[in-house]
């Protein structure tokens, strides 16, 4: 792994949503892994933050987009399970470390 941080998730949802909900404590376990020191990640609630879903071109909730703090790298959309989260973060780490 790099030594920065190089991932930025962004947990988009709703309160309204009760498959947004049920990630929230998914992505909270990946935070506290081994993944932790190489990712930020931030909640954004649709309904109070337009200019990011306008930004990322959001369609539907629960998604969550990794991001190199700048540029989206890509996007999973639904709930997912802790293994699916990891890996698929762990991947884009690997593959964009430089």
């Amino acid at each position: 792994y790099a030594l920065r941080v190089i991932t930025v998730i962004l947990g988009i949802g709703a309160e309204r949503c009760k498959h947004c909900k049920a990630l929230h404590p998914i992505i909270e376990k990946v935070l506290e892994s081994d993944l932790a020191k190489y990712i930020k990640a931030k909640y954004v609630d649709v309904d109070k933050n337009l200019e990011i879903t306008e930004r990322y071109k959001v369609q539907g909730i629960p998604v969550i987009i990794i991001t190199d703090g700048e540029k989206e790298l890509s996007r999973k959309a639904g709930e997912k399970s802790y293994n699916e989260l990891y890996s698929w973060i762990e991947d884009l780490i690997n593959k964009n470390v430089k």
